[in-house]
């Protein structure tokens, strides 16, 4: 496999410079009941192969091995995606499943026991985290779209955490480094940020995590041809400012320090940090990440006491107000208000789980003012009127989802709330829109 790994290893870690990966595969995604996987070309049940959990938080297994199938093929990865793994779902039944779909994929195709890794976005990170610390099954976790904390647990996979700076969790995804530093976590981690929002990073994005699950099965490797055409790529980069300069430097070292070959950027990294220019810049990006944390906080706390409309008009307004607001600004306010929309989503969807119908409507009108074009407040209004036997409003309610761009037809279909109005006519045709 190392042949294959070095003709590719250019294309897939230069993402700084080049476009997304996007490698042509002949194999197609197989489908199963509880999950789905891909195999790639180069398999002939000859080698072990390493594999890649992955779990989605509404439970679409395909959604990643869509996305990664060109990397599963250049990097000679087994995918496997879950589809019973998701938001909501009992941990311990996610366990049980988890670990039937290892051995199954075991019973079926060389896999490298000690090659194998769990990755997870947003809710699915949460399960990923626990499926490596509470099974032997995991060597590598990669992290991406929500935050956790560690587990003081006798298994320490190593972590890769993808952060997107428009993410809502942005700044506590890259606050994950210094929470593991504080409890000394034995295992390896490194938290790469990316300019992305919250969803799957893109393919030359992730191919970074590919190359991260490489390295920590890679010891007293060698610098190759393609790695030093690599490196070349960051010398003649042109760089902003010197922290943007010194993060580079940083990933690479996590990165190719098992060849130990890299001492030269070691060096030039440690000057780089201590640096005035990066020095400056390292300490308002902090200053600002904490700013934005008490923010948060701040806005948890009125959302439990008080659900004030003309509070949250306010303060929406203000954080969409981009008149002499500098770029970070601007981008920490786009995350303050997609946190806010994670907040009216999760309380909205609490109370409906537990029909607890009373204070619905303050967490429909508070999701809509801070949200307005979500298709998920429409859909939750949907459940909302139908637990109220309000027949006309759920359907205009579904309507209005749907043509707003909600696309999962399954769970539309297999709502309890929707029971009564699944016979109408007017149901039917809403559901036929989704494609």
């Amino acid at each position: 496999m190392k042949a294959t790994f070095y003709a590719y290893i250019y294309v897939l870690l230069s993402c700084i410079t080049l476009p997304v990966v996007t490698l042509a595969s002949s194999n197609l995604i197989v489908h199963t009941d509880s999950f789905d996987y891909y195999v790639p070309r180069a398999y002939a049940g000859e080698n072990h192969y390493p594999m890649i959990v992955f779990c989605d938080p509404h439970g679409h297994g395909s959604i990643p091995l869509e996305m990664y199938k060109g990397l599963a093929d250049s990097f000679e990865y087994i995918l496997v995606g879950s589809n019973f793994a998701q938001n909501g779902v009992d941990i311990v039944e996610c366990e049980k499943h988890i670990e039937r779909i290892v051995l199954q994929m075991q019973s079926k195709y060389l896999i490298d026991e000690e090659n194998i890794t769990i990755c997870g976005f947003s809710g699915g990170s949460y399960i990923a985290y626990h499926m490596a610390h509470f099974t032997n099954l995991f060597k590598n976790i990669i992290i991406t779209g929500t935050p956790i904390r560690p587990i003081p647990k006798e298994n320490y996979p190593n972590i890769f955490c993808i952060a997107g700076k428009a993410d809502m969790n942005y700044s506590d995804l890259i606050d994950l480094d210094n929470q593991l530093q504080k409890v000394n976590y034995p295992g390896k981690y490194f938290t790469m940020e990316y300019p992305g929002k919250h969803e799957w990073p893109d393919a030359t994005t992730f191919s970074n995590a590919c190359m991260f699950i490489y390295s920590m099965q890679c010891y007293n490797c060698k610098i190759g041809p393609m790695e030093r055409i690599f490196l070349e790529q960051y010398s003649k980069k042109t760089y902003p400012n010197l922290y943007d300069k010194a993060m580079d430097y940083k990933k690479i070292i996590f990165l190719l320090d098992s060849t130990g070959a890299i001492e030269e950027y070691k060096k030039n990294y440690a000057l780089m940090c201590r640096n005035p220019e990066y020095t400056k810049i390292d300490f308002l990006n902090k200053m600002n990440w904490q700013k934005e944390k008490a923010k948060k906080q701040a806005y948890l706390d009125q959302f439990k006491v008080a659900y004030d409309s003309f509070y949250w008009i306010k303060e929406v307004h203000d954080l969409r107000d981009t008149a002499n607001k500098t770029i970070d600004e601007r981008s920490m306010n786009q995350r303050l208000l997609g946190y806010l929309s994670l907040l009216g989503y999760s309380y909205t969807n609490r109370l409906l789980n537990g029909n607890l119908i009373a204070n619905t409507p303050l967490l429909l009108n508070f999701y809509r003012i801070v949200d307005p074009k979500n298709p998920d407040v429409a859909y939750l209004s949907a459940i909302y009127f139908a637990k109220m036997n309000q027949a006309d409003n759920a359907l205009k309610s579904l309507q209005e989802a749907v043509d707003r761009g909600y696309s999962d037809k399954d769970k539309m279909k297999n709502e309890v709330a929707f029971e009564a109005i699944k016979s109408n006519v007017e149901f039917s045709k809403i559901l036929d829109q989704i494609k």
